[in-house]
């Protein structure tokens, strides 16, 4: 009998922690006996044949484990001549041999067959049913199929099982308090649980259904970080949110992505912090554009995390994320992610006659109290622009999210004549356009009142009179995951709160390490230290 080839998978996960996976397996398959409705054919009988598994979570066969084998010509007509055959493996490891129990498997010589195969097996025929409800043991549930769509029986095939389902990875940290991480349930939201598999054709035969809060299995523990894993059917979710049932009784939901499309054979890991402060409503991010917040930031009177929603089509979906400072009136940074869905106008987005620009609603902040912003209802003073941190053509999806561009806590005195209406608008173009060639693009943009040579604040006055603190500088820093394969490429920018004489914006380009040195802030801690060291302009 000829060697069983070797097959590598290389798969990508995602993350809001993301790393990259690759997994090497094998299994192997056995033929085993059956008859041939077409007499004519010639025969052979195969007794074994090898198998090699790529599974998630199931990467060695158990002694005893059944595949179901399927053989039917592929052209001319559609003769079965194999159906849902049980072969039994007959040794346990990566590479294991199946056989039919008693009997050979009767093989036609030269005709061109299609093979599919499935683990685990079903005495249900052509239809196999899947429930994912229970994840008290995601291997059990890494559902394999095979498929081979032209075979030709003068040599032995090779069969390459994949997994049907996605693998999803919670990470959950409390670095302040890891007893609660510990003691707190995942759930994923709203996931569709049960499907039907055809074993003729190795396809779904149709969307997965029956929806419900799935509760993850939990995994190992690693410096007071609990791993929660699920197997999911391929499915998208939108957005992609997470329940967590904390110790105290409550529930918080966590919105993880906008959308979320979960694809067969790929691993997805996200972290998720539970962040406390004292005397504050708890807080909870899990996205990969937000910095690192210190627990001297968390714990600050004067500093407040804040993160806006906005609803399309009758879903929650985040916005953006800052850290305030009420005692200078201004945003240290907001984060926010970039794709097409915020810069497009949606259908669900034209009403009341708005279809995209600017709203130039400017408003409080409804989240912060008016005593810790500027009053900029008539703009800000000694010649500065109200400068957007996120700027209003980067939210156009609806008029809330655009409205939310210009709440006041968004705003900074921004030098208007050769920045904030020259060199800075075409950087902020720039990065629009990078957003659009990629799923999505995560940006923090960020103001500095005081540099380490220069540490005293200078400060302007809003409309009431009250001073607000000037920047010496703006930033942005820019990251990039290749979800597939793991891989960041990241860029920042530093500009001075000045007049340029023209718009190189590349010309303030440097690492986002560089950046952290100079502002102190953390910028995407859940990609790897190695991505963050250093820029290739020509891939912006």
């Amino acid at each position: 009998m000829p060697l069983p080839l070797q097959a590598v998978l290389q798969l990508s996960y995602m993350k809001i922690k993301i790393y990259k996976l690759f997994l090497l397996l094998s299994l192997s398959t056995i033929f085993a006996a059956c008859t041939n409705d077409n007499d004519t054919v010639e025969q052979r009988s195969v007794s074994a044949l090898n198998m090699q598994t790529q599974g998630l979570m199931k990467t060695a066969w158990a002694s005893g484990d059944k595949i179901g084998l399927t053989i039917r010509k592929n052209s001319g007509g559609r003769t079965t001549y194999v159906n849902n055959l049980a072969l039994q493996s007959q040794a346990e490891g990566a590479t294991a041999p199946f056989a039919p129990e008693g009997t050979t498997l009767s093989v036609p010589l030269s005709e061109a067959t299609e093979i599919t195969a499935y683990y685990p097996y079903q005495t249900n025929g052509t239809t196999v049913q899947l429930n994912t409800s229970n994840q008290e043991n995601p291997e059990s549930i890494d559902f394999l199929t095979a498929h081979i769509s032209s075979h030709t029986w003068n040599a032995s095939p090779s069969i390459v099982f994949k997994s049907l389902m996605a693998h999803v990875s919670i990470t959950l940290r409390c670095p302040v308090n890891p007893t609660k991480a510990e003691q707190t349930g995942v759930y994923l939201r709203q996931i569709a649980t049960q499907a039907a598999y055809n074993t003729t054709d190795g396809k779904l035969t149709g969307e997965p259904t029956d929806k419900k809060d799935l509760l993850m299995a939990t995994g190992g523990a690693s410096n007071n970080a609990y791993v929660h894993n699920a197997m999911v059917l391929p499915q998208t979710l939108a957005p992609f949110e997470v329940r967590l049932a904390l110790p105290n009784g409550k529930d918080s939901i966590v919105t993880i992505m906008a959308q979320q499309r979960f694809e067969s054979g790929r691993n997805y890991s996200f972290t998720i912090d539970i962040v406390e402060r004292e005397n504050a409503n708890q807080s909870y991010s899990g996205w990969l554009e937000i910095p690192t917040i210190t627990d001297a930031q968390r714990n600050s009177d004067n500093l407040r995390y804040v993160t806006h929603y906005f609803y399309e089509n009758g879903r929650q979906v985040r916005n953006y994320s800052m850290l305030y400072d009420t005692n200078l009136k201004m945003a240290y940074w907001v984060a926010y992610p970039l794709c097409n869905f915020y810069t497009h106008v949606s259908a669900g987005g034209r009403t009341n006659g708005w279809t995209g620009g600017r709203t130039d609603d400017w408003n409080w902040d409804p989240s912060i109290p008016q005593t810790g912003q500027a009053m900029l209802f008539s703009g800000m003073r000694n010649g500065y622009d109200r400068g957007h941190q996120i700027p209003s053509a980067d939210r156009q999806t609806n008029a809330t999210a655009n409205r939310q561009t210009f709440y006041f806590t968004n705003m900074t005195p921004q030098v208007g004549k050769g920045l904030n209406q020259d060199i800075w608008s075409s950087l902020e173009g720039a990065v629009r356009g990078w957003s659009s060639n990629v799923d999505t693009l995560y940006v923090v943009t960020g103001a500095m009142p005081t540099t380490p040579e220069y540490t005293t604040v200078n400060w302007t006055y809003d409309n009431n009179g009250k001073r607000i603190a000037i920047p010496k500088y703006y930033f942005k820093a820019l990251c990039y995951l290749n979800r597939r394969t793991g891989q960041a490429k990241t860029i920042a920018f530093v500009l001075n709160n000045a007049k340029y004489s023209n718009n190189n914006y590349m010309n303030c380009a440097m690492s986002v390490a560089e950046l952290e040195e100079i502002t102190g802030f953390e910028f995407f801690p859940q990609i790897d230290e190695a991505f963050k060291q250093s820029y290739d302009a020509a891939q912006w």
